[in-house]
């Protein structure tokens, strides 16, 4: 959710204008930068809106970028990521969008930007939600009289938390575009995957967005909700029923028994849609935004990149530029009607990048095949589903220091104590059992998350982890990874041997001939996952059962080439 996305594509959207692309080249050419800054008015303005569960009044503080020589043009609202605030000057998104002949606002949410906007952060909740629909009745309606171009649409775009926006917001009549970057559909499988805890990068959103210079303790800038969830994450387990309510409320999908994100019909998106997600993203994946995106009734598209949340890592020269073009061909097709509807709905961004990126009309495709690889022992994946019955067993000690929670704010741990926890190993036991695929003869694509079904037991823990992470690995012996996947198992008995079914975040990732597919195994993965705090300072064990009887697999996307 962070605020890091406010800026990834505006110097490429500033290259469009100085092509001509939107304008034409009589207004802007190459190296005429200063002729661009004519064209757009800036003016900072504070708009009242309800307070809401607020003690004191809310005004937010906006950005208001206005074009020039335009009698009427559709206005464009962006919401920031989370700990951000407005924009400002003219080295940014919205200011280019605006010379490109819209209305522009940027505000700060509630709670951010230095307090400057009042309130406390909710987490998008209905505070929030009720201030997005102000700001639209303002743009539409003019009450302060600052407004120049009559205002004919309305867009949202918004990184991170502004995606978690645009997605609520989506369902909205009076909205006729939305772009979410990088957002979230379901929020409680964003920070809790799975029932697992998604630690490290939970911990670092907490940290980020807290100001402890505005408002007043225990919650400064936030509210018992942020607390909550904290100290859930803190203590390795799941928050309260009514926690995971209110999470719920601030989604438009929900993660159904068999794992598979189904849409809330009550917040299908109204507005023609263009999400752009990324594959190297472990907090908002790509794998809920692609169920959610197969249920969409509206005009939608859909963009797998490589920018978003950590761990980031396979960008490639070029992608701003694509992303910047995307965008404001979306918003001039259905704010002004101007240009084709896309045939090839969905693209995706190979790693290691390809030139050309993968193309379909829809998702899932039908060039893309599960292809199923039973783990063997001796550390093998395999096509043959026999073999024989040989369990691997794997774990540690987790020590968790002074890994605490706040006690509902009446004390806040330094971000270096939460994360000070480490884990032992348990005499020569290893941490985590490897199965590598022999290498590919030729290059092969995979697309999508893929399926892990394994037959697990634990001698010592009811509560345990899973997680599978998923890598590269060259022929020298390099790996690199690829995505990760996790899920918390519960109520295990001694002798149960129970088979467990999830599926990881996913990726487009191309291996090259002579490289392997590689998955290791683990209970254990620290920062980034929380045990279950029943485990702590115990020895912790997990047993993956293979062969005949127990056909432990991993389901891969191979795209047919």
């Amino acid at each position: 959710m962070r605020e890091g996305l406010v800026k990834f594509n505006s110097k490429a959207i500033f290259l469009l204008l100085l092509c001509g692309s939107f304008l034409g080249s009589s207004l802007l050419l190459p190296g005429s930068r200063s002729r661009a800054e004519i064209l757009v008015d800036i003016s900072t303005q504070f708009i009242d809106v309800p307070a809401g569960s607020s003690p004191e009044p809310v005004k937010l503080a906006a950005t208001l970028f206005q074009p020039r020589f335009f009698p009427s043009a559709p206005a464009v609202i962006y919401i920031h990521g989370w700990g951000g605030h407005r924009l400002t000057g003219t080295d940014n998104l919205a200011y280019y969008v605006a010379a490109a002949g819209y209305t522009v606002l940027s505000y700060t949410a509630r709670g951010f930007g230095h307090g400057e906007s009042g309130g406390r952060a909710t987490l998008a909740g209905p505070d929030e939600l009720s201030d997005l629909s102000h700001i639209i009745d303002w743009l539409l309606n003019d009450p302060d009289h600052v407004i120049g171009p009559h205002v004919t649409k309305i867009g949202i775009i918004g990184g991170s938390y502004g995606g978690g926006h645009g997605f609520q917001f989506s369902s909205d009549p009076r909205v006729s575009a939305v772009i979410p970057l990088v957002g979230w559909t379901d929020l409680e499988q964003s920070l809790f995957p799975n029932g697992a805890v998604n630690y490290r990068l939970g911990i670092g959103e907490f940290y980020s967005g807290l100001n402890r210079d505005v408002g007043s303790p225990p919650f400064f800038n936030y509210t018992p909700l942020e607390f909550q969830i904290l100290d859930a994450a803190a203590e390795g387990r799941l928050p309260s029923s009514s926690v995971r309510q209110v999470l719920h409320t601030r989604s438009i999908a929900q993660q159904d028994q068999s794992g598979r994100e189904i849409l809330d019909q009550s917040r299908q998106p109204r507005a023609p849609i263009f999400i752009i997600q990324s594959w190297d993203d472990y907090l908002f994946p790509s794998t809920q935004v692609l169920d959610v995106y197969s249920q969409i009734t509206a005009p939608k598209q859909i963009y797998l990149g490589r920018q978003g949340h950590p761990p980031e890592g396979h960008t490639f020269e070029g992608e701003d530029l694509y992303i910047a073009t995307q965008v404001l061909r979306w918003f001039d097709r259905y704010l002004r009607g101007v240009g084709a509807k896309d045939s090839r709905a969905v693209t995706s961004a190979p790693a290691p990048f390809s030139v050309v990126p993968y193309a379909a009309k829809q998702y899932p495709s039908s060039d893309i095949v599960p292809e199923a690889f039973f783990l063997k022992p001796g550390g093998a994946l395999a096509r043959k589903k026999k073999g024989p019955d040989e369990p691997g067993t794997a774990g540690g000690i987790f020590r968790p220091e002074r890994v605490r929670g706040s006690n509902l704010g009446s004390e806040i741990p330094s971000q270096s104590d939460m994360l000070s926890a480490h884990a032992d190993r348990i005499g020569v036991l290893p941490q985590k059992l490897a199965y590598t695929l022999p290498p590919w003869e030729t290059q092969t694509e995979m697309i999508g998350s893929s399926e892990f079904t394994l037959n697990i037991n634990s001698s010592t823990s009811t509560d345990i982890d899973l997680i599978v992470r998923t890598y590269d690995v060259a022929p020298d012996g390099v790996e690199t990874e690829v995505t990760i996947g996790v899920t918390r198992v519960t109520g295990l008995t001694p002798n149960e041997i129970r088979a467990v079914t999830f599926r990881d975040y996913g990726d487009d990732w191309v291996f090259g001939a002579g490289h392997s597919l590689r998955i290791k195994i683990s209970n254990i993965d620290f920062p980034s996952f929380r045990p279950p705090g029943a485990n702590d300072n115990v020895p912790s064990e997990v047993t993956i059962h293979t062969g005949t009887s127990f056909r432990s697999k991993i389901v891969v996307p191979i795209r047919q080439m």
